[in-house]
């Protein structure tokens, strides 16, 4: 438990460095895209998370379960090439996905989104491989070099004047995830190669590749049903706000001011709670692969009882606390009771994600 404590305090600080760097991005987006914009750009990620979605397809969570339970180099270099292998070919069927939309839709934002996409599929591999191995500093490492690079090179593109309208500078925020997350491969990249291990580009093989898809497969689907009811939300919200008598830019505005600024909010202090998710995978699988049940129940009964006790915390916080926080963060915006209604259903939100990792593990 004490080693599980310290690697989750490790990546939790990481986290909090990044979701900090990220929620200030997001304080500088809300004040020069203003709501409208913001629910522009809340769309984008939407459907940017349902594309990471098919392109990862569960497999980094097959790694870290994988590679916790084996001890053998010759055996974790199989593991590797055969998921990569498998990302590969996922990317291409989300990669087609996306170039059929854009054909239909003919938003050019949607291809902005594409590399960010497949570059965190590969990404994924590395940092899933590192958290199986209990090394959670290439994972941390990565975090930081991502957020630092999109919140540089955000602000530098929103101001570029090339993009001259609302959709331009979403297109550059856009752009700008595509660069952190290849600036995140390069740096997990970078500690892989200090490892010495070698993969050779013969072919994967069949048997590990069944394995893989067999952990991955129903962690993709509840991925995919999380992400997919997100885009729908993303699309439907705005539609059912313009049915109520809003007119289209206010109906986007509301759905930015809640999607775009409320529930980041609310989210920020979840880093605790999905570090300890990122953690708990791994030592869950070793317990259940040495049949060490007891030790399994202690790791599930300590792990749900932090995430309430915090998630209360941060709940009571929230709906004391609405009010200034409004006005100190997001002023002239008057969003105290939005996050007043929300801050209710924290713990349940929290726990969620913990909940998922322990049926992972």
């Amino acid at each position: 438990m004490g080693q599980l404590i310290i690697d989750t305090g490790l990546l939790t600080l990481a986290r909090f460095s990044g979701r900090a760097i990220g929620f200030v991005y997001r304080l500088y987006l809300s004040q020069n895209l203003g709501p409208e914009g913001m629910g522009i750009y809340q769309q984008a990620l939407a459907f940017y998370g349902t594309l990471v979605t098919i392109t990862t397809a569960g497999i980094p969570f097959a790694v870290s379960r994988l590679i916790a339970e084996c001890n053998q180099n010759k055996k974790e270099e199989q593991i590797l090439k055969t998921t990569i292998l498998l990302t590969i070919f996922f990317s291409m069927v989300g990669s087609i996905f996306v170039l059929l939309l854009w054909f239909v839709s003919g938003q050019r934002t949607i291809l902005f989104i594409l590399p960010a996409a497949v570059l965190v599929g590969f990404s994924s591999i590395f940092k899933g491989y590192y958290l199986g191995k209990k090394n959670p500093t290439p994972v941390w490492s990565s975090i930081i070099a991502e957020c630092v690079t999109r919140f540089l090179l955000g602000i530098a593109l929103l101001q570029n004047p090339v993009f001259a309208h609302l959709e331009g500078p979403t297109r550059g925020t856009i752009t700008a995830l595509g660069l952190g997350e290849a600036v995140s491969l390069g740096v997990v990249l970078l500690f892989f190669k200090k490892t010495r291990m070698r993969i050779r580009p013969a072919g994967g093989n069949i048997a590990q590749a069944v394995n893989i898809l067999s952990i991955s497969i129903p962690v993709s689907l509840s991925q995919l049903v999380n992400s997919s009811s997100g885009l729908l939300e993303a699309i439907l919200v705005p539609k059912s706000l313009m049915v109520s008598g809003l007119t289209a830019s206010d109906a986007i505005a509301l759905y930015g001011k809640t999607a775009g600024m409320v529930m980041p909010l609310l989210g920020f202090p979840a880093l605790l709670t999905i570090s300890l998710s990122s953690n708990i995978i791994p030592r869950i699988a070793e317990s259940l692969a040495a049949k060490d049940t007891s030790r399994t129940f202690n790791l599930t009964e300590q792990t749900i009882s932090i995430t309430f006790l915090f998630s209360f915390g941060v709940s009571a916080f929230f709906l004391v606390l609405s009010e200034p926080i409004s006005e100190m963060l997001f002023y002239g915006f008057d969003l105290k009771d939005i996050i007043r209604g929300f801050a209710a259903g924290i713990p349940l939100f929290y726990a969620k994600n913990v909940l998922m990792s322990l049926l992972r593990g």
